[in-house]
């Protein structure tokens, strides 16, 4: 009787050592950077479909409105547009719009659509890419 309960505790340990080896395993696996959640993610408008400049601005024109209860802005006043341009690039700019109480990304792509339109860096047929905001230079000249 005692060799078949030494004989069932082995092959609990057996398996216990097995399981222990495989959570090792996953964890190494999982720490090196074999799962997909340690791989770099960007958002693109992609995640919501293809727009152009023009029609995010439809809607970035309503959520600016919003804005416009902190910040007075005026559309007209030159200053405004030495201001944002002091963000240099349309990124840079988002990354601003971002820390804003805006309620998504597509709210975000929207705003910053809107204003850009606006101070005429890009045209409303353009297509929105967030890949490439960087190239969109905020400048300053009329």
């Amino acid at each position: 009787m005692l060799n078949g309960f030494i004989s069932s505790n082995q092959k609990c340990s057996d398996v216990l050592k097995l399981l222990v080896i495989l959570l090792i395993f996953v964890v190494i696996l999982y720490i090196g950077g074999g799962c997909s959640q340690n791989k770099p993610t960007t958002t693109t408008t992609s995640d919501f479909g293809v727009f152009t400049f023009g029609q995010l601005a439809i809607e970035g024109e309503n959520i600016h409105s919003n804005c416009l209860k902190c910040h007075s802005l005026g559309w007209v006043d030159s200053s405004l547009k030495a201001t944002l341009a002091d963000y240099q690039n349309a990124r840079l700019l988002l990354s601003k719009i971002a820390t804003m109480p805006i309620d998504s990304k597509l709210d975000q792509y929207q705003v910053l659509s809107y204003i850009l339109i606006e101070q005429g860096w890009v045209s409303e047929d353009g297509i929105f890419d967030v890949d490439t905001l960087e190239e969109i230079m905020l400048n300053n000249t009329q």
